[in-house]
């Protein structure tokens, strides 16, 4: 299947950046506890899952059927997808070690070869930053790793990253805003009590 574009499923962004989604590209979805990262990543995934563009959505802290449950309420049904081909879900485990690294690494990729996805989301990469700390090296590994497997599948690559409250810069994932080709951050207030 042949994509020139990717949409996010968001009438204000697909109007103010069409076509900015191309194969190969690596987006970035950052933001605060709560401020709808997943939620924008589930409906870039749904959406373009609808026209037929396969969607891998990795995760490190829900589970499928929680996840499931959380995105009907907002009118997505993933199931649905499933019982197409279109969606899969997988949670791998926290990472506690590099050597982890290496294996939730070597997951993705079994999967995008098993399953051929056009989009993958990886909601959150925030664990695996933390586990190579300031180690360059590493981290760099981490970034090429994703920026290449978006050229690999000739899709989309999101990854979803924290940003702790109060905090307006990417500090976990460390220089991933400079390999990315967009960030899109996520922020909220609390002005009188009201978020």
């Amino acid at each position: 299947m042949s994509i020139t574009s990717f949409e996010f499923g968001v009438e204000g962004l697909d109007e103010y950046y069409p076509g900015v989604l191309v194969p190969g590209t690596l987006l970035v979805i950052a933001g605060y506890p709560g401020s709808g990262k997943t939620s924008l990543a589930a409906q870039l995934c749904y959406h373009n899952a609808l026209k037929k563009a396969k969607c891998l959505y990795v995760s490190t802290q829900e589970s499928e059927e929680k996840f499931l449950k959380f995105m009907k309420r907002f009118g997505f049904d993933f199931e649905y997808l499933i019982t197409l081909g279109l969606f899969k879900f997988s949670r791998l485990p926290l990472i506690g070690s590099e050597e982890a690294l290496d294996g939730v690494l070597e997951s993705i990729t079994s999967m995008v070869l098993e399953f051929n996805p056009k989009v993958i989301v990886v909601d959150s990469i925030t664990p695996m930053a933390k586990v190579v700390g300031h180690d360059v090296k590493r981290r760099a590994l981490i970034q090429n790793y994703f920026y290449n497997i978006a050229f690999e599948i000739g899709g989309l690559v999101v990854l979803i990253t924290e940003i702790p409250l109060g905090e307006h810069t990417i500090k976990e994932t460390g220089d991933i805003e400079f390999v990315a080709d967009g960030i899109l951050i996520l922020k909220h207030d609390i002005i009188d009590n009201i978020l």
